[in-house]
This record gives C-alpha cells, sequence and structure tokens, in this order.
C-alpha cells in the first residue's frame, strides 16, 4: 500500500510538472533524447559493440584454467601415484592448472581489436545519427504546432469580426435599410469560418499529440509548449553549395560512420589474410594428486621366527624373523609435494588445406571493402543532395514568403477600401465577403510561408553545425 502511494504521488508529481510549465524546442529536443526508445535502442547496440570491443582486447592475454576431480576406485586396481597393483577401495584427487597463449597468428588478434575498435566508433556515430532525426523531426512538430496555434488565433479573429459584421447587418435588415438576403449571406460566411476553426482546432490538437508521442508523452497529459518571440532574419547571402556541404561533412555523424565502416572491413580483410599464416602457441599447465592407497612405513616390529623355524635362502637354511611394518596414509600436503609436475610446450600449426575456406573468407572480405567503399560515396552523394536541396528550398522560401508578404499586404488594403465602401452602402455584401475571403486565404497564405521559410532556415543551419534553436 504505501509502494502504491509513493507510485501515485510520484505520477501526479509528474503530471503537475508538465502542466505547470511551457516547453521549449531546447527542451522538447532534450526530452527527446532522454526518453525516445529509437535512441535508447541505438545505445543499447553501442554498449554491445563496447563488449565486443574488450572482448577483443582480453583475448591477446593469456588463457587461465583450473580443474580439479576426485575419483574411487573399487576392487583390483593400479595406485596411480605408487603405480602399485591394490585389491583395496582406492579414493584419488587431481589438480590442475593450464594456461595458453598464441604468440603469432598473422596478427589476426590485433587486427581484430582494431576492426571492432572501428565498429564500436561507427555504432557511436549512429547514435547521433538517430539523435539528428529526431532532432529534426521534434523541431518540424514544434514548428507544425506553432503554426497550427498561430492559425486557430487567426481564425478566431477572423469569426469575431464576422460575427460583428452579422450583428450590424442584422440591425440594417431589421431597420429595412438592407435586404434580408445580406443577413442570409452573412450568415452563410459565419459558418463557413465557423467550421474553419473547428479544422483549425482540430489540426492544432493532432499536432500536439504527435509531438506528446514523440516525447513519449501520454495523450492525456497537460503539456503546452512555449510560444518564442520569432524574427526571420534576411537572407542577404546564402552559402555556396559546397561551403554547406564542406561543413556538413565535418559535422553528419553519418558519413563518419560509413568512413569508420569502411576501416573496419579493412581490418576484416587483414584478419581474413592471417589465416595463411603459421600458428605458434605456447602452453604450459602444472598439477598435483593424493592417494589414500599411498602410505609411508613409520616402524618395524619382530614378532619372532617362522613355525618351520628356518627359511631356505641361497640354498642354505636359515631362520627368518617374522616382521610387523607400521605405516599411515601419506599425508595430503606431503603427497602434494611429492606428486607436483610441471609442462611447457611449443606449438606450431601451418595451414595447408582447409578446403579453401581462407581463400574464400579473403574473397569474401575483398568485397566487403567494395562494398563499404560504395556505401561510404553513396553517403556523400546523398548529402550532396541534401545541400543542394536544402540550399534550393530556401531560396525558393524566401521568394515565396516574400510575396506572399506583398500579395497579402496587398490584398489588406484592398479590403479595407471594401470594407470601407460596405460601410458606406456602396458595395453589396457579396463582393463584401468576396473580399474577406481572399485575404484570409492571403493570411493563411502568409503564415504558411513564413514557417515555411523559418523551418527551411532552420534546416540549413543544421546543416552548417548550428544548434536547432528559435
Amino acid at each position: 500500500m504505501k509502494k502504491y502511494f509513493l507510485f501515485l504521488i510520484a505520477t501526479v508529481c509528474t503530471l503537475n510538472s508538465f502542466s505547470q510549465k511551457s516547453w521549449t524546442l531546447q527542451e522538447c529536443i532534450k526530452r527527446a533524447k532522454e526518453e525516445n526508445l529509437d535512441i535508447k535502442q541505438a545505445k543499447l547496440s553501442v554498449l554491445s559493440s563496447e563488449q565486443q570491443l574488450l572482448q577483443s582486447k582480453l583475448s591477446l592475454f593469456p588463457s587461465l584454467n583450473g580443474g580439479g576431480s576426485q575419483g574411487y576406485n573399487y576392487g583390483r586396481t593400479v595406485d596411480p601415484y605408487s603405480n602399485e597393483f591394490t585389491n583395496l577401495n582406492v579414493k584419488t584427487n587431481n589438480f590442475s592448472l593450464s594456461s595458453s597463449v598464441t604468440l603469432f597468428s598473422g596478427f589476426q588478434n590485433i587486427n581484430k581489436v582494431k576492426r571492432d575498435n572501428y565498429e564500436y566508433m561507427a555504432k557511436k556515430y549512429d547514435i547521433e545519427k538517430v539523435i539528428n532525426d529526431i532532432s529534426l523531426t521534434v523541431a518540424t512538430d514544434f514548428l507544425q504546432l506553432l503554426f497550427n496555434k498561430e492559425l486557430v488565433i487567426m481564425a478566431e479573429k477572423q469569426l469575431e469580426i464576422s460575427i460583428q459584421q452579422k450583428e450590424r447587418i442584422s440591425k440594417l435588415v431589421s431597420a429595412g435599410q438592407l435586404a434580408k438576403s445580406s443577413l442570409l449571406e452573412t450568415n452563410s460566411q459565419v459558418a463557413a469560418e465557423q467550421l474553419q476553426l473547428v479544422k483549425a482546432k482540430n489540426q492544432k490538437e493532432i499536432a500536439l499529440l504527435n509531438i506528446k508521442q514523440l516525447l513519449e508523452i501520454q495523450a492525456n497529459t497537460d503539456f503546452e509548449i512555449l510560444v518564442p518571440a520569432i524574427a526571420l532574419p534576411k537572407q542577404n547571402k546564402i552559402q555556396s553549395t559546397q561551403e554547406i556541404y564542406n561543413a556538413a561533412l565535418e559535422v553528419f555523424p553519418n558519413v563518419k560512420s560509413a568512413e569508420y565502416r569502411l576501416k573496419s572491413s579493412d581490418k576484416s580483410l587483414a584478419i581474413s589474410r592471417g589465416g595463411r599464416s603459421p600458428r605458434i602457441t605456447l602452453n604450459g599447465s602444472m598439477g598435483s594428486g593424493y592417494s589414500d592407497a599411498r602410505t609411508r612405513i613409520l616402524g618395524v616390529d619382530s614378532l619372532g621366527m617362522f613355525p618351520s623355524g628356518y627359511q631356505t635362502v641361497s640354498g642354505e637354511s636359515v631362520l627368518m624373523p617374522i616382521l610387523n611394518y607400521h605405516s599411515e596414509i601419506t599425508p595430503f600436503n606431503q603427497q602434494l609435494k611429492d606428486n607436483f609436475s610441471q609442462s611447457l610446450s611449443f606449438s606450431l600449426s601451418i595451414p595447408l588445406f582447409n578446403g579453401w575456406m581462407t581463400n574464400s573468407s579473403i574473397a569474401n572480405a575483398k568485397i566487403g571493402v567494395l562494398s563499404a567503399k560504395n556505401e561510404l560515396q553513396k553517403t556523400k552523394n546523398q548529402l550532396r543532395k541534401q545541400v543542394e536541396q536544402v540550399r534550393a528550398d530556401v531560396i525558393a522560401a524566401e521568394k515565396q514568403y516574400e510575396f506572399a508578404k506583398k500579395s497579402s499586404e496587398a490584398l489588406q488594403e484592398s479590403f479595407t477600401y471594401n470594407e470601407q465602401k460596405f460601410n458606406e452602402g456602396m458595395l453589396n455584401v457579396y463582393d463584401y465577403n468576396d473580399a474577406k475571403n481572399k485575404l484570409i486565404k492571403a493570411e493563411s497564405d502568409l503564415l504558411q510561408a513564413k514557417y515555411d521559410y523559418l523551418f527551411k532556415i532552420k534546416i540549413l543551419d543544421f546543416f552548417m553545425g548550428k544548434p536547432l534553436t528559435l
């Protein structure tokens, strides 16, 4: 019950932290870096590659293995440590320690370390690529939400103006100064603008849901973004394609990742070629053991003569005493010292024929190098195409924004003039609404062009290595 209560408090505090502040673009990107599952998955891949690199480094050290065993022999058997036959039950213990190290194998182990290090670096840049992709997506959704917010505000203002105009026309119709058709046309205009407001609000909610899902925030959580003061910069001069491309080469991680994978492929080829070299290995071991059948004599007692009184020895009859031997099992520590053994050996393995496996491995490694080179060039070509497209988009978006701005200003003046004429009774309601609809469309186009231009500028800055900020 206590754990549930603490969990409930933590959940409430988390929800309050979302609802009590407005999130900036930088905070949204930071949240995505911490919570996005694609980024977490990429980090796990790096951890796996890091373990592989550690394993390759440790494989350069000698191996060390210890062993021990305990056995029981029943019936007639040979004591392994005294080499004597015995009919007693024998218990034995064996202990060993062995080590092996590869002295030379065509530098395969060293090249494996280098290859795995390049793979590790490539995986690290893969994380940066995922972060860049997620950051761009966050920025896109953030600007889309800003656009939809302004679209809602603009639709509300237009609807408010139309409602006020409706009230004025209603009074004029009641006074008999305007025909009822003017009121009906105005009602139609108000209904159309109400529909546009509903659509704008729905689009805003969808944009809000998209950014919540991207940031791994539950849909029912209160979440709000901070609307920044946006000032569009004037692009007096846009850098050349080559300048942007050179800057992107230095900062874009996908190119770095492809470069390290090419280096990794080169090392894979070196490893395969190392399979043709002789292999020299140093082996060493030591061991000892214990057997309870091994005894040592402590003393001898005479028990008298044989019953016959004599015994023939070398053809002569002599009296033989009967002896009693006092013995005990040789102590464990003493046997370990007595049975201790050591060995050291070198082994040489020369590959003569192994079913063409080495040659096939070399051929496949060469194909891998060519594939990595093609992938690197493909990545660079794709980046250049992206740079060319981004630069062209900025130029086009700037022109579109300037023309949309001029069109909006011109239609604003036209509408102001038509509105004055309408208020003076010199313009009918149909022409008035037509002028107003043209102005609404021009303002919507200007708003769209504004955010499109802003986004294209931010993308260009991103290719130049600048952070995504508003």
